[in-house]
Formats: structure tokens, sequence, C-alpha cells
């Protein structure tokens, strides 16, 4: 990744951390029954819902040594782990998918702030727009980051199998959160049809 375009997106970020700004949250994924909505600040999202700069410069590294034609993320907030995902791979068709209108906006404007043009940004429930997402393109590198939850996360590993090959690379984030991701991991990991975890 150019470092004028770390710079871009790590600028967004501490912008983010220091700002005293409030925004409503809406969750649709979480162990409390989703659809939950709260206020919290933005710097508070960008402190705590957001990866350290070691892993999305990981998540920059894997996009760039796989070259996927398409990338799908599962959890956008704020959209520092999107933006790493598609500096990765300048060529590749980024969609990424965020649940909470008002995080999703946020995301939007980093995106435009640092010049990522390729990134295609969805607002819904992945349940209802991963099917659909998964009618338009195959993707070959997907980032699951959100809705910690044991059916749901093995209801999202269950349909992008069904839409992968031997090259696909499935990224499951929070796999401690709880002692359902726990389980969930642990399924995932003794599918037959996991070559490699």
């Amino acid at each position: 990744i150019p470092i004028s375009q770390q710079k871009k997106i790590e600028a967004c970020r501490r912008k983010q951390l220091k700002s005293k700004t409030t925004i409503e949250v809406t969750d649709l994924g979480t162990a409390y029954g989703g659809n939950r909505h709260y206020s919290r600040s933005i710097s508070s999202i960008a402190k705590h819902s957001s990866k350290p700069l070691k892993y999305v410069e990981l998540l920059s590294r894997l996009s760039s040594f796989l070259k996927p034609e398409c990338i799908l993320e599962l959890g956008t907030s704020f959209g520092y782990s999107t933006m790493y995902l598609a500096a990765g791979n300048p060529s590749a068709r980024v969609i990424t998918v965020e649940g909470c209108p008002n995080t999703a906006a946020i995301a939007r404007q980093n995106f435009s702030e640092c010049g990522f043009t390729q990134i295609d940004s969805r607002i819904g429930n992945f349940n209802e727009l991963l099917p659909e997402i998964l009618k338009e393109v195959k993707p070959g590198l997907v980032y699951i980051d959100g809705n910690h939850q044991y059916e749901a996360t093995l209801g999202y590993f269950s349909t992008l199998l069904s839409h992968s090959d031997e090259n696909t690379v499935l990224i499951f984030d929070d796999i401690y959160w709880s002692e359902g991701m726990k389980k969930a991991w642990q399924e995932i990991q003794n599918h037959s049809k996991v070559s490699v975890s």
C-alpha cells in the first residue's frame, strides 16, 4: 500500500478518534437480539470497533498476494479495513455491507476523502443482502466482521461455501468473541470442504 494512501486512511481514523459527535447506532447482529438502537460517540466506535494498524496491514497484504477479482466484507464500521483491502488490490471490485446507516455514511465519507472509487458500500441485513450479492459476483476473498453469533456465522459460512472454490479465502474475525463463536469456528475448521485453517 502506498504510504500516501495509508496516511490518508490513518488521518481519517485520527479525526474520528478525536470526534466528540454522537450518532445513533443500529445494531442488527448482537447477542442482545438484533435491531438494537443506541447512541454512541464516533470516537468510541473508531477506538473499539476498528482493527489496529497491524491487522489492517495484514488484510492489505493478503489482498495484494491473493489478487481476487472481487472482495466482499460483511461489517464495514467506518471502513478502515475496507480501504486497506481495496488498497492491497486496486483493480479488485470491493463490496462492503453495513447494517447501520449512520455508520455506513461515515464510511462512505471516508472512502470519498481517501479516493476509493472501487468500493461499493451497501446498507442492510447480511442475511438479506448476501444472497443478492452472490448472484452478481463470486468473491475470491471474504472478510466477515459482523453479527458475532453462532447461527449467523455458520449461516454465512454455508452460504459462502456454496459459491466458493479451492482458491476462495474466508476470513472470520472475532472467533473467540463468545462461546458461540468458538463453537462456530471449530465447526468451520472441521468442515470437509475446508482445506486450510
